[in-house]
This record gives C-alpha cells, structure tokens and sequence, in this order.
C-alpha cells in the first residue's frame, strides 16, 4: 500500500523555531526541537528596521551599519527583505566587521530614485561559508 507523501512530510518534516510533539508509530509520543534555516539565526524572528535614505543617484548607493553582537566576518550570511516598496532601488546587506552588519541600498539606473522610509527584516544566520 503507497504511503502519500504529503502525510509524510506534514508528520516527519516538522518545520519551525519551536519545540515539536509528534505521535511515534510504535506508540507515546517524541518531542524535540523543529529546525529551519532560522534555527541558525543569531535572531530567529528577525528584527525590523526604519531607515529615511533619502534620493539615491544614478550608480550611487547609501549604507548604514547596525551593530549586532554575535555576527562575524565570513562567517555570516545576511537575509534582508524589504518591507516597502524600493521604487527600483536594490537592498542588500553584508557584515562588513565583527558584530556590524552593513545595509545598502544602490540605485543600479542612471537617473534619480527615492523611497521614503525604508523598512527592512534583517536576519543574520550565523554558520561558517566556506570559499569555493
């Protein structure tokens, strides 16, 4: 008799940031703690930012540096998602020293874009990335 998958993965892919209980099939019950990627998070649910860059010009772009303990250089990788509209504008982060991470927002066209407030989700995961 063929199992579906999707009762498979709904009862042994438990996915999330918290302690799980599932039923053992041989009777009583399991728990443990689900894992995702944000299990390697420095800061699971992420923080959000406000940021007002004002106008970016044509192949400029504007930072700002957040001080987070625990994030180190090479050994991080940084998830930033932009909760506004960036009218054009790119967002992306990178830790640039320990314990500081560095957001950016380029303007990859040759005219003037601007958002208001920018506000972004900032998460840090923090595992060794190794050359390739």
């Amino acid at each position: 008799m063929a199992r579906l998958f999707s009762k498979i993965l709904r009862e042994d892919m438990d996915l999330g940031i918290v302690t799980s209980t599932v039923d053992n099939p041989g009777g009583g019950t399991m728990t443990g703690h689900q894992i995702n990627i944000g299990s390697f998070a420095l800061d699971p649910h992420g923080t959000i930012y406000t940021w007002t860059p004002g106008s970016v010009s044509g192949g400029a772009q504007k930072s700002v540096a957040i001080q987070i303990v625990g994030v180190l250089v090479g050994q991080t990788f940084i998830i930033v998602e932009a909760q506004t509209v960036l009218n054009g504008l790119l967002l992306t982060g990178e830790a640039t020293a320990d314990n500081t991470v560095t957001v950016y927002l380029s303007n990859p066209t040759s005219g003037i874009l601007s958002t208001a407030d920018t506000i972004f989700d900032l998460r840090v995961l923090a595992f060794a990335l190794e050359a390739l």
